[in-house]
């Protein structure tokens, strides 16, 4: 799946939570209020620290980069 491809499922399947299955791992995007210092109405990944995004497709391109480049996982899944 290429980024726009992991882009547009990630946005279609999120209702506060969805996971990103690789070959290695599982990885969580929640709204950002469910973390320690986070804001409701963002969005957080563990994966990528302590940081809060304003769009769904930011922080689903910032994890499709850093799961792929960084990582070198081949992602597998997502749901919701």
């Amino acid at each position: 799946m290429n980024k726009q491809e992991f882009i547009n499922e990630v946005t279609s399947k999120y209702d506060n939570t969805v996971t990103v299955i690789t070959n290695d791992g599982e990885y969580d995007i929640m709204d950002g209020s469910n973390f320690v210092g986070g804001v409701a109405g963002t969005y957080m990944c563990e994966l990528l620290g302590n940081v809060y995004y304003q769009e769904l497709s930011t922080i689903a391109g910032k994890l499709y980069d850093y799961i792929t480049k960084e990582l070198a996982e081949q992602i597998e899944e997502v749901e919701n």
